[in-house]
């Protein structure tokens, strides 16, 4: 079994992203975020991990990542009325909701990603301005993805 490794696991999360209907998806926070043609726009960022390696000889490895999905859905100042802005967030929220509650092993095309034990989709923001740039919207996603491994120690 191969394991899910971080560029793995966001390279899923893009693909999937890539299959939401009404959303650029980007690999990475793209510099040009404010581009009005990439809205509405949404990137994985990955955060804090937690690490478990149970007692000596196990060779076994579990760990659980933060990841979020932000979501930026446009300028408040782009031409787009605040109600529409608030519409085409709630639409593509349930979007994302339904993205990842029928993929709890990241899933793509039916095929899981190895390694992966679970993906638990928590409590996302609500629409919000956007901390990097208030002027924009958004929504963020937190997702905490959980991972197990088998390894062999090193006897060098």
């Amino acid at each position: 079994m191969a394991y899910a490794t971080i560029a793995l696991i966001g390279n899923r999360l893009h693909a999937i992203h890539q299959s939401i209907t009404g959303v650029n998806a980007r690999r990475y926070f793209p510099q040009n975020y404010a581009d009005s043609a990439l809205h509405p726009l949404m990137y994985p960022l990955w955060y804090a991990a937690q690490h478990y390696v149970p007692g000596a000889g196990a060779q076994q490895y579990a760990g659980a990542r933060t990841w979020e999905v932000v979501l930026i859905v446009g300028a408040f100042n782009e031409g787009l009325p605040t109600e529409s802005m608030s519409a085409l967030a709630e639409t593509i929220t349930e979007r994302v909701i339904d993205a990842y509650i029928t993929r709890p092993k990241l899933e793509l095309a039916g095929a899981s990603l190895d390694g992966v034990e679970r993906v638990e989709l928590q409590t996302d923001t609500g629409l919000i301005p956007f901390a990097e740039d208030p002027s924009f919207a958004c929504v963020r996603f937190p997702l905490l993805i959980t991972t197990r491994k088998t390894f062999s120690f090193n006897t060098e």
